[in-house]
């Protein structure tokens, strides 16, 4: 008996893979529907390890085709909302900032406010998140002043210089 499709791609994501197994994954999600709707659910399988390579998966893919998510954006919001794993919040928060929003999840503009201004979490999250916070800020200007608030009382100092980047072009936009 062959094994399901999500069975089949929760072996081949099991064991540690590296970026050209991934791709490969991401090639065949591309081609084949059953492959994107597989390793999709495979997103929020209970063994972390197989949940975020099947992430670093779907990132791959929306790098290539952004639209290819946009139908399914309520459940990347509250994938993240739900997320405690850093890496998985950075491709969570990739995805979602390519990935087209239409309209403006309060939830998730707050998500982006409380994960940049941690300190706590990691550098390339915080920049995701500020990225993020100013496109769905595009979406109601009004808010725009309270990210720039935002942006300006963070200490630099407790800040990567990438971050210190991403915070002033940020600043620039709004």
């Amino acid at each position: 008996m062959n094994p399901s499709p999500t069975e089949h791609y929760r072996a081949l994501l099991r064991p540690t893979q590296g970026r050209r197994a991934i791709l490969r994954i991401a090639d065949q999600m591309l081609r084949d529907p059953q492959a994107l709707e597989a390793v999709r659910v495979l997103t929020r399988d209970p063994d972390q390890g197989v949940a975020w390579r099947a992430l670093w998966a779907c990132e791959k893919v929306s790098e290539r085709d952004a639209e290819r998510f946009a139908s399914e954006t309520d459940g990347w919001i509250a994938e993240l909302l739900a997320c405690r794993h850093a890496g998985s919040k950075r491709l969570l928060l990739g995805l979602l900032h390519r990935t087209r929003i239409e309209h403006l999840s309060v939830a998730l503009l707050d998500h982006c406010f409380e994960l940049l201004a941690s300190p706590d979490e990691a550098i390339a999250v915080r920049a995701l998140a500020v990225k993020l916070a100013c496109r769905l800020c595009k979406l109601e200007p009004a808010l725009c002043g309270e990210l720039r608030l935002l942006l300006e009382t963070i200490d630099p100092a407790c800040c990567s210089a990438a971050l210190r980047s991403t915070i002033r072009q940020a600043l620039r936009r709004l």
